[in-house]
């Protein structure tokens, strides 16, 4: 088995374990709903704002809490390339789905029985296509879960005639929680290190 082999197995279970640590999961749920809670309270487009401070919130919290028990990571500039072409087309098929829902229900002129329908899904059917990307992306299959979640969310609330805001509360909440698990499962496996470690 050549350096390089050994290498590149020591990145790939490094990969697995950077996003094992459930952060992303915490922060992506809680967003989630949290923008269903500003839509619920009336100050839906301030919380339009919380990705951003979600992104920043992921950073902070790898720093303080997975780093001192993985190290500080540096991946291979393929990985990172990768990393970040997806993360891109996540951000890209939301806008994709989203403009293209937006378009067909709530701009096209008289509405149908049917888009009348699954308008209050639209909301949660978009989260649910980039949890599906982000699947696809970046090797997270528990992600085609969550995006099941927020697929059964909305059309929940479609349904019961209900408003868009819920499913995005409910399927928020959800993805939240498992992060907890999974961060507790985390903490529990890695202990920290006695000093910070580089890869």
């Amino acid at each position: 088995m050549t350096t390089q082999t050994v290498l590149t197995k020591a990145e790939r279970r490094l990969f697995r374990a950077f996003w094992q640590d459930g952060l992303l999961d915490i922060i992506a749920g809680a967003t989630v709903a949290l923008i269903g809670v500003g839509w619920l309270l009336g100050v839906f487009v301030p919380a339009l704002g919380l990705p951003i401070v979600g992104v920043f919130a992921w950073q902070g919290a790898r720093r303080r809490i997975t780093e001192p028990r993985l190290g500080s990571v540096e991946f291979s500039d393929a990985r990172v390339h990768d990393i970040r072409h997806g993360l891109i087309a996540i951000v890209s098929l939301g806008l994709v789905v989203g403009g293209n829902l937006i378009t067909r229900v709530w701009l096209a002129g008289t509405p149908t029985p049917f888009t009348q329908w699954f308008a209050p899904a639209i909301p949660a059917t978009i989260i649910a296509a980039m949890s599906l990307s982000c699947a696809a992306a970046l090797g997270l299959w528990r992600f085609v879960a969550y995006g099941v979640v927020f697929g059964v969310a909305g059309l929940a609330v479609a349904e019961f005639d209900s408003e868009p805001w819920w499913a995005l509360i409910t399927g928020g909440a959800v993805v939240a929680l498992c992060g907890v698990d999974m961060l507790v499962r985390f903490l529990r496996r890695f202990p920290e290190l006695p000093n910070e470690a580089e890869w």
